[in-house]
């Protein structure tokens, strides 16, 4: 169990609680692939949205688990976001583990997702590391000037040095 000074790293919400009642309804022993596939698709992209799973293999997982397209989103969208928070937070696998049971989750998704994170999380830590911050803009070209006033009517030396930089950025 989590110590009363190891705060949570996830909300306690009731998106998230819906979240775990599914997780928790789910058979755990093919949950473990689930969740190292989303962990290999984390990459940094600041939200930017890409389908991990194609139409029949979402189909198949809907088939499989017997999922509303609902709740299959809910379920995804919550293990993508319990493995993004792991990665941010740098969270050991058991610390993870006892988190996720402290918010509700079953003993067996709770080990598959402490199992795939101790996997994956090198990897994927290392991924985010080297993922720009802030998206993908990059410099494309600096201008600069600068003006010195070196006199004034009322001052006869003055060193009074201004510079202007113009950064463009492209995608």
């Amino acid at each position: 169990t989590m110590s009363e000074n190891e705060a949570s790293i996830f909300p306690d919400t009731s998106k998230v609680r819906e979240a775990m009642a599914i997780i928790n309804s789910l058979d755990s022993t093919k949950l473990k692939v689930i969740l190292v596939r989303l962990a290999k698709a984390i990459d940094g992209s600041c939200g930017k949205q890409k389908s991990i799973f194609s139409e029949n293999e979402s189909q198949e997982l809907q088939e499989h688990f017997q999922l509303t397209n609902p709740e299959l989103n809910t379920f995804l969208g919550a293990c993508s976001f319990i493995l993004e928070q792991s990665a941010y937070h740098l969270v050991k696998p058991a610390t993870l583990c006892a988190q996720l049971q402290a918010l509700g989750m079953s003993e067996g998704p709770s080990h598959a997702f402490a199992a795939a994170w101790e996997q994956e999380a090198r990897t994927t830590i290392s991924k985010l590391r080297s993922a720009p911050l802030g998206g993908t803009m990059l410099l494309d070209s600096v201008d600069w000037r600068v003006n010195v006033q070196m006199a004034r009517s009322d001052c006869h030396r003055l060193s009074d040095p201004v510079a202007m930089f113009n950064l463009r950025l492209r995608d």
